[in-house]
């Protein structure tokens, strides 16, 4: 019985296609890397940056956020939202736009929130 739900984990995995999954993720995370910069762009005074390589080969779907000024309060906003981060001590926003589960509108939905950070 325990092996029943890595099964259908499968079956998903199968229909959905490794290469169409890694495509998305490609796309996903292009996406959010250029709302991310979008953000810091706009609020300098953060004194932030990526820390994840901007290299597609390089790296997978999570993106780090390191925010100098206000990390912690950005983080808080996005979470008040409904956005699903990780926050790593002392100054990192760790997100990852899973292909299998995440859509572009889940993206828009962080560039909003992100948009109404004051």
């Amino acid at each position: 019985m325990a092996m029943a739900p890595h099964a259908v984990a499968l079956e998903i995995h199968d229909r959905a296609g490794m290469e169409r999954l890694r495509d998305k993720s490609l796309r996903l995370t292009s996406f959010l890397e250029q709302l991310l910069q979008d953000f810091l762009d706009q609020h300098p005074e953060l004194e932030g940056r990526l820390l994840t390589p901007s290299n597609p080969e390089r790296r997978g779907c999570q993106l780090s956020l390191n925010l100098s000024h206000r990390g912690r309060d950005v983080f808080d906003h996005l979470h008040q939202h409904g956005i699903l981060a990780d926050w790593r001590n002392p100054d990192t926003i760790r997100m990852a736009p899973v292909p299998l589960y995440n859509s572009f509108a889940d993206l828009e939905r962080v560039r909003t929130v992100l948009l109404s950070f004051v």
